[in-house]
């Protein structure tokens, strides 16, 4: 089976090799390995502060709280995403407002203006399947942005704070969950609510959460790091190739800004048919976000989504890793546009 994701890295590592030196120092919690990544991962992003949590879910969250939204305050957001871009403003009490995507599928910053009200007081930007947000456009209603980063770890920091996720499938990935909030403002707070709220160790200064980055993936993170802007130019490739060789008669993300192709995703209104197709033909594809969070009732909202709705009714994401081979992507290509 051709697989969406793959863990080719990992494998051709022994354990010693990916977590030794944790194991070595046994400083699982808060290790040497932690500030290191958080270093690291911090000049990739080109950002003077970088906090690791426990996953991208937390990120968002404590990044969420510590500009004091709550009670009272509105978040404005985008339906095409995974539940917790939404989830995380409904546990903080605030309001939810969903603004419709545009053609590169990102929020679009038209309908931003006229859903800002006094209460307003963050705006979550979605880098959908590796795409990036329109930051310039974003940032320039005078409101904290927030950028789910969860899909586009290697592209520029371009929001006020940018909340990343390691998920083992993520172009950066670790063996587990793990998360990380990268700014150029301060966020020693963020800092503080990962770890109960301590400042140092027994002194308290808020109520916080325990939500730390294991050692150990902190390790391994760093060692894939180094291969990141490679493996993302790699997946540009792919997607290239698909989008030269594939038929007209699909279509596929409107791409207007820097892509690291978290995943490439095709339009058909025979997605179910095609993704039979495929399986049946040893290729694996996935669709997501169907239904869209906001059709569960907690999450529903009045603000007309028809575009995002179309896409979760018509997408379907086709294998585009670093470790596929072209000649693998040929013959995924051809079941396509035979199918088609």
């Amino acid at each position: 089976m051709i697989k969406l994701s793959s863990f080719d890295f990992e494998k051709q590592h022994s354990l010693d090799q990916l977590f030794g030196e944790t194991f070595s120092r046994e400083d699982f919690i808060k290790g040497k390995s932690v500030l290191e990544f958080e270093q690291n991962f911090s000049v990739t992003c080109k950002t003077k502060n970088c906090v690791t949590v426990g996953n991208c879910t937390d990120a968002l969250r404590l990044t969420l709280q510590s500009i004091g939204i709550g009670k009272g305050a509105s978040v404005i957001t985008t339906p095409f995403t995974w539940i917790s871009t939404l989830e995380v403003v409904k546990q903080l009490g605030a309001k939810l407002i969903l603004v419709d995507v545009d053609d590169s599928w990102c929020i679009d910053p038209n309908q931003i203006n006229s859903n800002i009200h006094g209460n307003t007081k963050a705006i979550i930007g979605v880098d959908i399947f590796g795409q990036q947000c329109d930051w310039h456009a974003l940032n320039n209603f005078g409101i904290p942005t927030i950028c789910d980063a969860a899909q586009s770890a290697g592209l520029p920091h371009m929001a006020d704070y940018s909340c990343h996720s390691f998920y083992p499938t993520k172009n950066l990935s670790c063996l587990g969950d793990g998360g990380a909030v990268v700014s150029n403002l301060d966020i020693e707070s963020i800092r503080q609510l990962r770890n109960h709220g301590q400042s140092e160790r027994f002194n308290i200064e808020q109520i916080g959460w325990n939500s730390r980055l294991d050692s150990i993936q902190a390790e391994l993170l760093n060692k894939k790091l180094k291969h990141l802007t490679d493996w993302n130019l790699r997946r540009n490739q792919i997607a290239n190739m698909y989008k030269d060789n594939l038929t007209d008669k699909l279509s596929w993300q409107t791409i207007k800004r820097n892509n690291v192709y978290h995943q490439f995703v095709i339009l058909t209104e025979k997605k179910k048919e095609l993704q039979e197709y495929l399986k049946t033909n040893g290729v694996e594809s996935r669709s997501y976000y169907d239904p869209l969070p906001c059709d569960n009732e907690i999450y529903n909202t009045s603000n007309p989504i028809a575009n995002a709705k179309r896409l979760s009714e018509m997408n379907l994401a086709i294998p585009c890793n670093q470790y596929l081979t072209d000649t693998q992507i040929h013959y995924i290509i051809k079941l396509i546009n035979d199918f088609v």
